[in-house]
C-alpha cells in the first residue's frame, strides 16, 4: 500500500477522480474529499458511496464507516436534500 494513503477511484455523473485518504480513514473522510474534489456543496446534497457486490452483480450502498481499500473503485450517488426530505 502507498505510504501516502489509500487511493480510491470515485465515479459520479460521468466523471471520475482519484481521491487520496489516510490509511486509517473511512467513509466520512472520503465524503469530505469528494465534496471538495467534485465541487459539490455538502449543504445541498448527500453523497452515498457504492461498491460492486459480485453476489448480486450490482452496486450496493456502503453503510457506516466500513473499511476502504487501496485502489478500490466506488460509485458516488448524490441525493439533493430537498428530495430526501420532501413532504408527501
Amino acid at each position: 500500500m502507498d505510504a501516502g494513503g489509500k487511493k480510491i477511484l470515485v465515479a459520479c455523473a460521468g466523471r471520475a477522480k482519484v481521491l487520496t485518504i489516510d490509511n486509517e480513514d473511512g467513509i466520512s473522510n472520503l465524503a469530505r474529499e469528494f465534496y471538495a474534489a467534485f465541487g459539490v456543496s455538502e449543504a445541498e446534497s448527500l453523497v452515498t458511496f457504492q461498491r460492486y457486490c459480485p453476489d448480486f452483480e450490482d452496486f450496493i450502498d456502503i453503510e457506516g464507516d466500513c473499511e476502504l481499500y487501496h485502489k478500490e473503485k466506488l460509485n458516488a450517488v448524490l441525493t439533493p436534500y430537498y428530495v430526501r426530505y420532501q413532504v408527501r
